[in-house]
């Protein structure tokens, strides 16, 4: 249905009107769940009732009705600037399959990327991997480890709770 003066594109459920509408409207805006605008964001997923229930955006991934394999990914987050000619990506947020999935087991990592000064696209920052351990990198080689064990700066394995490693031909 197109409505009002706006010329906003609304879909409903005919035998409930409102109660999961689904509008483009004239600004572009797209809005599920309410009829008007609650932000200035492009995409709104509105949940408005007394429950306790959160709106939830689902990244579905199989591999034509069979299980995901170790390493696929299963959705990008992806943060583009126009720099005159094209977009470009600045930053990425990733989930990707971290182990071998089975029934009722789903292993996931969680990656944060971003584009350095002067580079053409995002390097992997920050990781959390299925087992908790967490990894940070400046420059693409890894600064800084969170595992189990403890916290490893200038070490992938840390020996206790808090180990500190210097190259010594780095000066």
């Amino acid at each position: 249905t197109q409505t009002g003066t706006g010329n906003a594109f609304l879909v409903e459920d005919s035998a409930n009107p409102d109660s999961t509408p689904f509008v483009i409207d004239a600004s572009g805006n797209v809005i599920a769940g309410a009829t008007t605008s609650a932000t200035t964001g492009k995409l709104q997923l509105i949940r408005d009732t007394a429950d306790s229930v959160s709106q939830n955006l689902d990244f579905v991934k199989t591999r034509s009705s069979s299980i995901v394999q170790v390493s696929d990914s299963l959705g990008i987050i992806r943060f583009l600037g126009y720099d005159g000619a094209s977009y470009l990506r600045a930053a990425d947020i990733s989930v990707s399959v971290d182990g071998t999935p089975g029934t009722n087991d789903m292993p996931g990592r969680l990656v944060f990327s971003t584009t350095a000064d002067g580079a053409s696209s995002p390097t992997e920052r920050y990781r959390i991997s299925q087992d908790g351990e967490s990894r940070w990198s400046v420059a693409g080689s890894e600064q800084m480890r969170l595992t189990s064990t403890g916290l490893g700066i200038g070490t992938s394995s840390p020996n206790g709770t808090l180990q500190l490693s210097r190259n010594a031909s780095s000066g």
